[in-house]
Order: C-alpha cells, then structure tokens, then sequence
C-alpha cells in the first residue's frame, strides 16, 4: 500500500466556495503509482469536482483536511474506500450518495485499478437548505434535519444513478450553451440533479401537476422570452416574475413546448443569429458576441449543431 498525506492532494480535491465563477484543472504523477486528473468548477453555492485516476498500485490518502459541505456523490467507473469519522463508504460504480460533511477529516483508499473517475457536487449548506425548502413535493423533511446534523450519511445505502442523472452530469461538464447563459445554465443543471437524486430517497413520486393558472403563467413565460431572448435570465429570476415554483416551471415549460427554458433561449438566439448573417453586414465573431457567445468556437459549434451548416457558409 503506497502512503500519501491528505496535504499531498489539496490542490486536487479540496472544496472551495469562492465569489466569483472560476474553472480550475490540476493534475499530479507518480511514476508506477497513480496519475490524476481533475477538473473543478466552483461559485459561492457549489464546488463541482469531476476527478479520473489511473490508480496502478494500491493508494491510501490520510488525514485529507475538508471545508463543511453536502454533498452528492457519482461513482462513475472504479471504486474506493471512504473513512471520515464514525462514517465508511464504499460506492461501487453506477452508484451515488448523499452526505453532510462537518469539518471533515478523511481518509481515502483507492486499489489498484486502470480506471478511476467520479463527479461529487458539493452544496453550501445554506445553498441545500434553498434547494430543499423548495422540494416540498418531495419527501424530504429527513434529508433537511439530516443536513443540520453533524457529519451524516444521508441515506443507509447507495442508489444507482439512471440515465436522467448521467444526462444532467453531462450537460454540466459540457454545458451546450452561449457563455452568457452558462453559469444560470449550471446552477439550473444543477437544481436538475439534485431533484432527480432526491427523488430516489423518497418513497413517494415527483408530483408534476399543474394547475391552470400555473400554465397560463408558463405560456406567458413564452411570450416574454419571445421577445426577451438576448437578455440575461435565470430560473430563479423568472420564477420570481412570474410566481412559479422552478421546479414547476423546469417541469411544465418542458412539457408543453417539448423544449427547456435555456434550449428554448438558445433556440431564438440561434434563430436570430441567422437572420443577421443573412442580412448581412457582420463578421461571425460580432454574432456571436451578440447573442451572448465569448468564444467563436463555442459559436460555430452550436450553430452547426442546429442547423446543419456552418455560419461562415451563410455568411458568405
């Protein structure tokens, strides 16, 4: 078994909550050891760790020092072993958990295996508190006392992540998306996630009705986006205008226009940035700057995507 102090890691996998949004990638080596790779995405509310390993001897990580968070945690290939206080976990792959972590001091073994990746969304806990007062659809009244407790696993076992979860941890690592809307666009994702996994802790179903008033006000969502496309918008933001609940909101907009709420912003902007390369008079970069794309490659990519053809072919 090969040693390494949790210090060894902390520019790897430790949790930070920071102000502004920030993308952060670290890798570390050790010859006939591991190689690692992360990527972090992270805001005030959330801290997204998506870490692969080539793990090709037997690895213990001690004493790793941790920031007080929840967390939901994606076994996506491999396993490991988890000691954090009085809590073991050992999540094989296809599988997630949720815990509320107190100051945690951990210790990790990983054993020899050619592939080793997992994703662990971790929550502020004032930012969970938010995401669950809104679940009261849900079943959710132990995982909210749960939270508050000390360091806690939030249910007895592992569940199995299902394709809906696996999608919405796609869209976040790979957000199909103008850079204007990404961070909205993240934070919806992951209310998204964080729905569908608590779902699998309730015994009773997602209640999706809505009432009539409830979908006039979704139509007329529509309407405003019509015609407010290229302004900034979030979920919570247009929930507050129009008195929705977001989960509503997520839930009926998709089924009744067969679309979400940012495809459905993505789809007018596109659709926009069409007519003025056919109108002509500017370059592909000052299109897709102004519907909201800081990169032009992001831009042909999902000009392409939905219209099969490439901008620069429309604008000649």
């Amino acid at each position: 078994m090969y040693h390494l102090e949790g210090s060894d890691f902390t520019d790897l996998i430790k949790r930070e909550f920071s102000e502004k949004f920030i993308t952060k990638e670290a890798t570390v080596s050790i010859e006939n050891k591991l190689d690692v790779r992360t990527k972090t995405f992270r805001e005030e509310s959330f801290d997204i760790l998506h870490f692969k390993s080539n793990i090709y001897t037997p690895v213990q990580i001690n004493n790793l020092h941790d920031t007080t968070h929840v967390s939901l945690h994606f076994q996506l290939s491999g396993h490991s072993s988890a000691h954090v206080a009085d809590f073991k976990s050992s999540p094989g792959s296809g599988n997630f958990n949720l815990v509320n972590y107190v100051d945690p001091i951990s210790t990790f073994v990983y054993p020899e295996k050619g592939e080793y990746e997992y994703l662990c969304v971790a929550f502020k806990p004032a930012y969970f508190d938010e995401i669950v007062a809104e679940c009261q659809d849900f079943t959710t009244h132990n995982l909210y006392s749960a939270q508050r407790s000390n360091l806690s696993q939030l249910s007895a076992q592992a569940r199995i992540t299902d394709y809906w979860q696996m999608d919405a941890i796609k869209l976040i690592q790979e957000p199909p998306i103008a850079d204007t809307l990404r961070i909205p666009y993240i934070r919806s994702k992951i209310k998204e996630l964080s729905l569908l996994s608590f779902a699998k802790f309730s015994d009773q179903p997602v209640r999706k009705d809505l009432s009539h008033a409830e979908y006039d006000r979704i139509q007329s969502v529509k309407s405003f986006l019509d015609i407010n496309y290229l302004s900034k918008h979030t979920l919570e933001g247009i929930s507050r205008m129009f008195i929705l609940n977001e989960f509503k909101l997520k839930i009926g907009f998709k089924r009744e226009f067969g679309i979400t709420v940012f495809g459905y912003i993505q789809k007018l902007r596109l659709e926009h940035a069409y007519k003025m390369l056919i109108a002509g008079g500017y370059t592909v970069r000052e299109v897709a700057f102004h519907i909201g794309y800081e990169s032009d490659t992001s831009f042909v990519r999902a000009f392409k995507l939905y219209f099969n053809c490439s901008p620069g072919k429309i604008n000649k």
